[in-house]
């Protein structure tokens, strides 16, 4: 999961930075795409229905097979590639999809990169003023 991880940041990032991305990025995710994922399966109860058995969870490399899958869907898809952005913060690296309409997000989560920003641009401002404040008047003796 963490090569295909790493691999799916080379891949996306390398969109937004106008590169190419590394072959074994591009390797890895064909080959964790090739096997078939199995599909979720529904059985019938006497009062319902429910999950098959055994349909609950995945096998490794389906799992990793839906997450390349997903990984080529995105990057097959101009309309959604378009949207993938960049977090604006300075220390975080995280990519995400920008919504379909509406305005643009900044950051990642507002809960964390974006009050983290506003909170440094307030503490600049402060600093500024404060600064401003202790500086000695001019034309004074």
């Amino acid at each position: 999961m963490h090569a295909l991880r790493d691999a799916a940041y080379d891949i996306a990032s390398s969109l937004l930075d106008g590169r190419r991305p590394s072959p074994a990025s591009v390797n890895l995710v064909n080959e964790l795409a090739a096997p078939e994922p199995p599909a979720p399966r529904l059985e019938l109860t006497p009062d319902s229905v429910r999950p098959a058995p055994g349909s609950a969870l995945l096998p490794e490399d389906a799992l990793l097979s839906v997450v390349a899958r997903d990984l080529i869907d995105l990057v097959s898809d101009a309309s959604r590639r378009e949207r993938l952005t960049r977090c604006a913060s300075e220390v975080c690296r995280m990519l995400y999809l920008n919504p379909p309409s509406g305005r643009p997000r900044q950051w990642c989560s507002m809960r964390r990169c974006g009050n983290n920003a506003k909170a440094a641009a307030h503490r600049r401002r402060k600093a500024a003023t404060d600064e401003g404040r202790r500086a000695p008047e001019s034309g004074s003796t």
